[in-house]
């Protein structure tokens, strides 16, 4: 039976009581009416948070080389000694690349005109956040599509952008891209260093 149908069912039986005139059962009924209708709400507000933590959220991740192949590692803010690439959430509407300049340019500082596409993974690369990393905004993972560019400018202009995401910085070998990560990404950033591994040369 839905909570509509029982909303109903409870005010017929308020009214033909408010017609007998008895206004104990009336007050009564009442106080039901609405301890049934905060627990349908309650209830339904659990079930679509459940729901969403069951998402995985769409983002754009982007590694970027210097002129030595190295990439651009970032240490995050809240979370002292795991190291990441730059990435970001997609906005409605929001073509993938563009949203990956953008996430650089938020989280860097790096202007666009200061990255040179080079290629695309194939396809996104998927990873599920363990269960006190879920959120409403995360959802149960994050789904990426990745972006190789090379970096253009000189390294002064790698200012961590707004501050928000990172706390420092540092050019790392893609050999060793998997050793500060987080567990959870690490399969993903082990793709990710595969297609490194089949283009660094052509990028340098």
């Amino acid at each position: 039976m839905t909570v509509a149908v029982l909303n109903g069912f409870l005010l017929v039986v308020l009214t033909a009581v408010w017609i007998q005139g008895d206004l104990r059962w009336v007050s009564a009924l009442a106080s039901g009416l609405i301890l049934f209708v905060v627990q349908a709400f309650g209830i339904r507000a659990r079930n679509t948070e459940d729901e969403q933590t069951q998402t995985f959220r769409a983002g754009v991740g982007a590694v970027i080389l210097n002129a030595d192949g190295q990439v651009l590692f970032c240490e995050r803010r809240d979370c002292p000694g795991t190291w990441q690439m730059p990435q970001g959430g997609l906005k409605i509407g929001e073509a993938p690349l563009a949203a990956a300049k953008r996430e650089v340019k938020e989280e860097t500082g790096i202007a666009a005109d200061e990255l040179e596409d080079v290629a695309a993974l194939e396809g996104p690369l998927a990873y599920e956040l363990p269960p006190e990393h879920r959120s409403e905004k995360t959802g149960r993972g994050q789904v990426l599509y990745w972006f190789l560019f090379r970096f253009t400018g000189p390294d002064d202009r790698i200012t961590l952008g707004d501050g928000k995401e990172f706390r420092a910085w540092r050019w790392t070998d893609t050999n060793e891209i998997l050793s500060d990560v987080a567990p959870f990404k690490r399969p993903v950033y082990r793709d990710v260093a595969t297609f490194l591994s089949e283009r660094v040369d052509d990028t340098t």
